[in-house]
């Protein structure tokens, strides 16, 4: 992942991997309102989001839905 400097260019990539395997597909936007962009990421893990810590790096959050495609649990996607 190429995080953006705001001036047209790139910061240098980062690898965001979980368990196993690594994410296959990214989206970017603010899930839990704290100001900082968060990553929805799938992958063989399934859908998982990747929340921002406002300084570039990101912290595994909960699961959301497996690899089977099943919801994790109602509570833990409320918790986002």
């Amino acid at each position: 992942m190429f995080l953006g400097s705001g001036d047209g260019t790139f910061k240098p990539g980062q690898t965001i991997q979980s368990g196993t395997s690594g994410y296959v597909f990214f989206a970017v936007a603010d899930i839990n309102m704290d100001g900082n962009p968060d990553v929805l990421a799938t992958g063989g893990e399934g859908l998982v989001a990747l929340l921002g810590n406002g300084d570039g790096t990101f912290s595994t959050g909960p699961a959301i839905v497996n690899e089977t495609g099943e919801p994790v649990s109602t509570r833990t996607a409320n918790r986002i």
